[in-house]
């Protein structure tokens, strides 16, 4: 027969402890089930267990008091109840009541048709008559009802119904993931759509989406091509003017800059400053400077007006511009 969870409470993640006043249990204000996949919602009628609602999620609210849930791990391997909130000893596996206990709104081991006076251990808190009288009393101790949890499961074939509970889940789960990645491509493929701009771009997406046109996207994408063919020229043909007026450009430039350089060139004399320094005597065709090395001679075809051309030794050897500035 399954295993009705005899030490599993040491795998409940347990929240929020505060120790209560008699010093011996903790007070649970929060149960986390993180082993459970299924809960189950049951009733007890005429001393029989039905099963009246089964979730991914804990069940809360306790609206009948011949109520109580159970939970199913997610290998189905382990039952328990669920209990919103309890007294939980930690000598063991087992719950106490707190005084005067009337909360019937939450499932508790309290108010449990799953759960049963530990007679043995309630002695030493009460006398043994109080425990046999008094039921789920203030003070006692309290632990699973395994005969009872057993019934539960056997009148509500509990674990057939959450064995298919968890079947339909995990396909809800995998239509769902299907659902987000069917969603994702379509977006991908609508906005490749939108983001056509050349012949290119068109023929990219024809390939791409062949098999997946819900849209009927691709004819739509070839209707574009003409004007985008039409498009693409007129900008070709603009950029070949825009390169012939730069190189044209450039030419000017190099002209302008030529003829600047030849007139100064031609009105050379002792006392022009130059892009290497001022002219300290001219012999054509060569002219002495007076450099940052010194002075130095250079030929007049090697001249430059200033910040046309830079002047630069290496060694003491000047070195013919590459740059020259315009």
């Amino acid at each position: 027969m399954l295993l009705i969870l005899g030490t599993g409470c040491n795998n409940i993640h347990k929240t929020k402890l505060i120790q209560a006043q008699n010093g011996s249990f903790f007070n649970i204000e929060k149960f986390e089930y993180t082993f459970c996949a299924v809960f189950a919602l049951i009733g007890k009628n005429n001393d029989q267990w039905s099963l009246l609602k089964l979730s991914a999620e804990p069940i809360k609210g306790k609206n009948n008091e011949n109520t109580d849930v159970l939970c199913l791990d997610h290998k189905q391997n382990r039952i328990q109840p669920y209990y919103e909130s309890a007294l939980f000893s930690g000598s063991g596996l087992s719950f106490g009541c707190k005084h005067n206990d009337s909360n019937q709104s939450q499932f508790t081991p309290c108010n449990s048709l799953l759960s049963s006076v530990l007679i043995g251990n309630s002695v030493m808190r009460n006398t043994l008559g109080a425990a046999l009288t008094l039921g789920k009393a203030s003070g006692l101790l309290l632990g699973f009802n395994y005969t009872e949890i057993n019934q539960a499961v056997s009148d509500t074939g509990f674990m057939l119904n959450a064995a298919l509970f968890m079947s339909e889940q995990k396909q809800k789960v995998r239509e769902l993931e299907k659902l987000k990645q069917d969603n994702l491509r379509l977006d991908q493929y609508r906005l490749a759509f939108n983001n056509l701009r050349k012949t290119i771009d068109i023929n990219s997406f024809s390939q791409q989406y062949q098999n997946f046109d819900p849209d009927g996207l691709i004819i739509k994408a070839n209707k574009l091509r003409v004007g985008f063919l039409k498009n693409e020229k007129a900008f070709e043909k603009q950029e070949q003017i825009r390169k012939k007026q730069i190189i044209q450009a450039k030419k000017k430039i190099q002209r302008d800059f030529n003829l600047k350089v030849q007139k100064f060139r031609k009105q050379l004399v002792v006392g022009t400053h130059t892009h290497c320094g001022l002219v300290v005597e001219y012999k054509k065709p060569v002219i002495k400077l007076q450099t940052i090395v010194g002075e130095y001679w250079l030929r007049d075809d090697q001249i430059y007006p200033p910040l046309y051309a830079a002047c630069r030794f290496v060694n003491n050897v000047y070195q013919e511009p590459i740059n020259k500035f315009r």
